[in-house]
Parts: C-alpha cells; structure tokens; sequence
C-alpha cells in the first residue's frame, strides 16, 4: 500500500484493527489521543450540540 501512514485507508486500518500504537509509536503516535481525529471547525460549527474531540 502506497498510502503514507496518515492518510488514506492505511491509518483507519491500523486504527480499526488496535495496531496502530504498534507501528506508529516511533512517529509520535499515543493512545487514546491520537485515536480520534478532531472533528473539523465546520461541522462543529454546523452541529452546535456536538463537542470536539478531547485532547483537539
């Protein structure tokens, strides 16, 4: 897979499949941080009953 390790199907693998603290740690990766992506300003601004991501 060509994908870097952040973007594409690569990262929801590793997410999905608890591997990612594996591969990932020497990159900075930490769990449970790094396990949820922010939820972009748009949306949350669009869904004023949502609330961003802890550590975002």
């Amino acid at each position: 897979m060509s994908d870097m390790k952040r973007e594409g199907l690569q990262f929801a693998n590793l997410i999905r499949w608890e591997r990612a603290a594996e591969f990932l740690a020497a990159r900075g990766y930490s769990e449970p941080k790094h396990r949820l992506l922010p939820i972009p300003m748009v949306v949350l601004d669009a869904n004023l009953q949502l609330m961003q991501n802890p550590g975002y």
